[in-house]
């Protein structure tokens, strides 16, 4: 096969490599290249006896030359990981391959391999919920490999060079490109959870810990998914769209019952913010669990929440069970894999500013969710810009809880908040940082939502 930059290819070679994936054989490839509509290559693939998913590995020659298969493999889109289908298609970009807008090679050809994939190369690392029709979209390891979701990180450095080194990551980063995601989807990270125990609170002599962040042991025992982002207020208008983001003071819902009237204290805390996508704050009566008139109500009935919540309206239209987080899920993926002061795996509030929303950069305005550096299960915002809520009640001695699934105890007056918030200074960022409030009422308190695996 010739292969032209800007003339269309009418033969095809091929060659396979001999692999057997638990027997499964490439019966057939052509490889053709797209002229005139396309300068790209397109090499497809018919596959028989795949009982366990392979990945396809591509080699280019010019005759019996290899090519620089580093550039081959840049280049290459389509269905080369988890493949379990009879067809499929690899698109091959030859700009991106050779550096050259003009490239001629006599004698095109590819060898394809099998190799059988990773374990969990199909395991559903993000979901992504429309608010407004309703369903899901469920996104796999191999969607991202295979070029389907936009950028991602494998390599927690390469998000910034002063981050600990964390092992092979997958953060999704061109989340952050598109509004919807943070406004009419609600889009939330697996973290691998069951049966793990971790460490929660802080060690004697981490710099600035507080006198209720002892270490204790942890074991938690589901998965769960949690949101990439804190619950904004584009996702609540997705519900009520009587929410207001203009930045006046209180913006009443005219005839609406008590427990509709949604109206958020924005004020001077909040920009205007046309994109909708700051943090939710929640404020009295508005409440994500259950309200009833001006007094919060936080029903004790496992995960009963009022009828006109928005959880409630969430879990309806959705239908699978949303929730608070724990306060152990929450600092589990709040840590990421660290056990250091910062989910950065420092010590020191390096480079906290590219990180987060706090008191030295913040103006003292809730920004828009999305715009710092994520921790190593690709979450945006987990400390700085809003304080979070969890599900539990606050207890200063955490000595009295239980080792198993921490939920809090049974009742009290107030409830835990996480990750601080952007009045607050450095030392409220660390991943151990704890505060309470008796309603979780006001402009710079908001919650990110879990969704937990059986």
């Amino acid at each position: 096969m010739k292969l032209f930059k800007s003339i269309a290819i009418l033969n095809f070679a091929f060659s396979i490599l001999n692999f057997t994936a638990q027997g499964a054989v490439i019966e057939q490839v052509i490889v053709r290249q797209q002229w005139p509509w396309s300068t790209d290559v397109k090499i497809e693939y018919k596959l028989s006896q795949v009982t366990n998913p392979v990945d396809i590995t591509v080699r280019a020659y010019n005759g019996t030359t290899p090519l620089d298969n580093s550039r081959i493999a840049e280049a290459l889109s389509g269905n080369r990981y988890g493949v379990s289908e009879s067809v499929g298609t690899i698109i091959l970009d030859p700009v991106k391959a050779f550096g050259n807008d003009k490239v001629a090679i006599a004698d095109f050809r590819v060898e394809l391999e099998l190799t059988e994939s990773a374990a969990n190369i199909n395991e559903v690392v993000y979901k992504i919920f429309d608010l407004v029709n309703g369903g899901c979209q469920n996104v796999t390891r191999a969607d991202f490999y295979n070029g389907k979701m936009g950028d991602y990180e494998t390599n927690f450095k390469s998000i910034n060079p002063n981050f600990a080194d964390m092992g092979e990551v997958l953060i999704w980063t061109a989340i952050t490109n598109n509004v919807e995601y943070s406004t009419t989807k609600l889009v939330m990270r697996k973290v691998n959870a069951k049966n793990v125990t971790f460490t929660m609170g802080s060690p004697s002599t981490e710099p600035d810990r507080l006198s209720d962040e002892d270490q204790h042991e942890i074991t938690l025992s589901k998965d769960y998914y949690i949101g990439v982002y804190p619950l904004t207020v584009g996702q609540a208008k997705c519900f009520f769209p009587i929410v207001n983001n203009a930045g006046s003071a209180m913006y009443p819902a005219q005839g609406a019952s008590a427990i509709q009237q949604l109206y958020i204290t924005l004020g001077t805390l909040y920009p205007s913010d046309p994109t909708n996508s700051c943090p939710l704050p929640i404020n009295t009566p508005i409440h994500i669990r259950g309200a009833a008139g001006s007094t919060i109500v936080w029903p004790t009935d496992g995960h009963t929440v009022d009828s006109e919540s928005l959880l409630k309206k969430m879990r309806d239209k959705l239908g699978v069970m949303l929730e608070m987080p724990t306060e152990a899920e929450w600092e589990y993926a709040c840590r990421a894999g660290t056990t250091s002061a910062y989910y950065s795996g420092l010590n020191y509030n390096t480079d906290l500013t590219k990180m987060c929303w706090y008191d030295a950069n913040s103006g003292n305005k809730v920004h828009q969710v999305g715009r710092k550096q994520p921790n190593a299960f690709g979450l945006y915002d987990m400390i700085g810009n809003i304080y979070e809520g969890c599900l539990d009640y606050y207890v200063s001695d955490t000595s009295t809880l239980p080792a198993t699934d921490v939920g809090g105890p049974d009742s009290g007056t107030s409830r835990v908040l996480r990750g601080g918030c952007v009045t607050w200074f450095y030392k409220a960022m660390r991943s151990a940082h704890r505060s309470n409030t008796d309603n979780i009422s006001a402009g710079y308190k908001g919650t990110r939502l879990v969704l937990e695996v059986d």
